[in-house]
């Protein structure tokens, strides 16, 4: 993540910012400096009113920790509050925190988002689909550091109502996808989610928590600027970089993809998108010229992707520091037969490490599969 990538299930991706309609930014929250605005104290009472049937104590009203903990109730709570004549809550709340497994419960209310909220049809929603996008995931499960990918499930009234799929990491914990019944949107689960994902941050004494991309002009994305203080992952450089930054450039300019290494990177995202809007016609008049079939290249060099190497930067980079898996066994690249014999082996190796950057790479194992 702190390279721009992102996962849908064990799919591990990271987009051309250049090339991309929508420029996407990985966003992350300083979750121990968060302090929730005066929106989301506004959301977070009127859901504690919504369960309780009253307001939140004013000795808790600006308490993450505290606010979040005294929404959630079960029928044990409701009990003592009946026998000890206490005021009783209107609905019990619960959240839990569970493994990334299927059940019909999580799936039931995949496909009620999906279809209210998205507008897909029951054809795309099939249960291989849920289980692939938000069951499956590369990470393994650690009990000693509690690290891996879960399900955090939100029930109420005992009906599972809204569920986030979350990657708890080293560097933070990454909110990966969130859904919620529709019928309650007036309750702003997503942002009541949020803080709750905060807070667990909090507690596990981590510093960041990761939620996604951001995309400044697009609507749906705008909510995940107003957690403060944030910053925006530089697409070249990688350094983070205040969310106000961009903001005031982006204001300023209207130019969507920037990278504050140096001003040439600035570009204007129209005139960029006329020029691939061009260019794409240009190459669909061509699709079935032999030319353009004998031109046509997937080499990761030809991208002009933004934050990888060039193919200059890695030509002198040791080779036999990367690791592959071949017959099962584990060996430099370098010893490797299929790299030594076969050409498009070793560009595939080659572009591994300009995407992913020699230090990381240098961590990695690649499967040579062919």
């Amino acid at each position: 993540m702190n390279r721009g990538w992102r996962r849908s299930g064990r799919y591990i991706y990271k987009p051309n910012g250049k090339r991309s309609c929508c420029v996407l930014y990985t966003i992350r929250l300083n979750a121990q400096e968060f302090r929730p605005s005066k929106n989301h104290r506004k959301v977070l009472r009127r859901f504690h009113q919504y369960i309780w049937g009253k307001d939140i104590k004013d000795s808790q009203s600006w308490n993450l920790y505290d606010t979040i903990h005294t929404m959630e109730t079960d029928e044990i709570v409701k009990k003592n509050c009946e026998v000890n004549n206490q005021f009783i809550p209107f609905h019990t709340f619960k959240v839990t925190f569970e493994s990334a497994a299927y059940t019909d419960e999580k799936y039931a209310l995949y496909v009620s988002y999906q279809t209210s909220v998205h507008k897909e049809t029951l054809n795309n929603l099939k249960k291989e689909n849920f289980i692939r996008f938000l069951c499956d995931t590369p990470l393994t499960y650690e009990p000693e550091t509690g690290y891996g990918s879960f399900h955090q499930c939100y029930r109420l009234d005992g009906k599972l109502v809204a569920m986030g799929v979350i990657d708890v990491l080293p560097s933070g914990i990454s909110s990966v996808y969130f859904m919620y019944e529709s019928s309650l949107q007036h309750l702003c689960l997503g942002k009541i989610s949020v803080c709750q994902e905060v807070c667990m941050t909090q507690e596990r004494k981590s510093q960041f928590y990761y939620m996604g991309y951001y995309i400044y002009n697009n609507q749906k994305m705008k909510y995940k600027g107003e957690y403060r203080p944030s910053e925006l992952l530089d697409p070249e450089t990688y350094i983070w970089i205040p969310i106000e930054k961009y903001i005031e450039h982006w204001k300023a300019s209207g130019s969507l993809y920037v990278s504050f290494c140096s001003p040439k990177t600035v570009l204007d995202t129209c005139s960029f998108i006329a020029s691939t809007s061009s260019s794409h016609a240009d190459v669909k008049n061509q699709e079935t010229s032999e030319t353009y079939k004998q031109s046509y290249s997937n080499s990761l060099f030809d991208y002009d992707m933004p934050g990888t190497l060039k193919e200059k930067d890695i030509q002198h980079f040791d080779f036999g520091k990367i690791y592959v898996l071949e017959n099962k066994t584990i060996i430099p690249a370098t010893q490797s037969t299929y790299y030594q014999s076969k050409k498009h082996v070793r560009r595939i190796v080659t572009e591994s490490v300009s995407a992913l950057g020699t230090e990381l790479a240098e961590k990695l194992c690649l499967i040579i599969d062919v």
